[in-house]
């Protein structure tokens, strides 16, 4: 059975990429906190799971352990992620720096320790945002972070492919999950060309495309799954 790697599995989306990749593959989930995970063992009781901490540098190590124990590595999906929402001018250097850390230097971290860890023809999927693209006023350091894995991936995509690894992004625009019950969702819905917005089934599904072999040949790209909200 081939093996996945879902970092930030507890989450709206997160769980929904661990409940589509549970029947195929033997996967290693992490989450901030270990109730969640073990809420998760409880729905899915085959995984493996590891405690992880975005906000420390060190943490990345803790991941590539955790590669190691399980053998190679042929999926990597990253769904973890916060936001800071502030207007630019109000914003502290405290949570725009968290935000880029959390959201893309760690990232760019968790790869680059996994990598060696990774089969050939492996497949490396980062979840971006609609707003990596469009901006959204309020959320600069967000949509930044954002923007930043998105060129991330392009040039990873250039840099893997001699090994056959396939490095790609998922950019969702508004989905119904915690982060975005803060909002007022009849009102944003009148914004998506689509009316409505996304499950984190819808997302998911996206995930599992760019995973599947059939879909080898695609790398370096962004799949945009937001409704037409930006086209």
């Amino acid at each position: 059975m081939k093996k996945a790697l879902i970092v930030g599995a507890s989450g709206g989306i997160g769980k929904a990429i661990l409940k589509d990749f549970y029947q195929d593959y033997d996967v290693v989930a992490t989450s901030t906190k270990q109730e969640k995970l073990d809420a998760l063992k409880d729905e899915f009781p085959n995984i493996k799971t590891v405690v992880f901490d975005h906000t420390k540098r060190e943490e990345a190590d803790v991941i590539k352990a955790a590669v190691a124990a399980v053998g190679k590595i042929d999926c990597i999906v990253i769904a973890s992620g916060i936001t800071s929402d502030s207007l630019s001018i109000r914003l502290s250097d405290d949570l725009w720096d968290k935000t880029i850390e959390v959201n893309l230097s760690s990232s760019f971290r968790l790869i680059k320790n996994a990598y060696m860890q990774m089969n050939r023809a492996g497949t490396i999927i980062v979840l971006s945002s609609v707003v990596g693209k469009m901006g959204n006023i309020g959320q600069v350091a967000y949509s930044a972070s954002k923007g930043g894995l998105e060129a991330m991936v392009r040039t990873l995509a250039r840099e893997f492919a001699s090994k056959g690894i396939t490095v790609n992004a998922v950019a969702p625009g508004f989905t119904q999950t915690k982060m975005t019950q803060m909002f007022d969702q009849v009102q944003l819905s009148k914004l998506i060309p689509l009316g409505r917005m996304a499950l984190p089934e819808e997302v998911a599904f996206a995930v599992k495309f760019l995973a599947n072999e059939k879909a080898s040949y695609i790398t370096g790209h962004t799949l945009d799954i937001n409704g037409g909200l930006w086209m």
